[in-house]
């Protein structure tokens, strides 16, 4: 964050070879550097850390994305269907049988989602 408010970006090092070092940020966005958690020379020490930060970019020092981790997919999918092999299911208010019976469901597929967004939608309607 001092580098880009002191405009030292101009100073960076040259190798060997006269090439300048190229150096990798790791910020949420280019315009918040408060957010940093680091600057790296070698881009894979760059992309290692944003792997390791949810929600975190690598970036180039022209404040473009140069590695954006992939989110992983959710190991499961809603709406799904719970298939019902029991012949008396009973769904209650709560994780329990202290709790009011709601329905009984026969048995047969239903979609859970139903259950978990609105208790109060278990006549079987799509």
């Amino acid at each position: 964050m001092y580098i880009e408010k002191w405009k030292l970006t101009q100073y960076d090092a040259k190798d060997s070879g006269g090439e300048t070092v190229k150096w990798y940020r790791v910020r949420k966005t280019w315009a918040d550097s408060k957010s940093q958690k680091g600057t790296y020379k070698v881009l894979a020490n760059a992309k290692k850390c944003a792997d390791q930060n949810s929600g975190y970019k690598v970036f180039d020092a022209d404040g473009k994305v140069v590695y954006e981790p992939k989110t992983a997919e959710p190991t499961v999918k809603v709406p799904f269907l719970v298939q019902v092999k029991i012949s008396d299911l009973n769904i209650r208010k709560g994780p329990g049988t202290n709790y009011d019976r709601v329905q009984f469901r026969p048995p047969g597929g239903i979609p859970l989602w139903r259950y978990r967004m609105d208790p109060e939608r278990l006549n079987g309607a799509s």
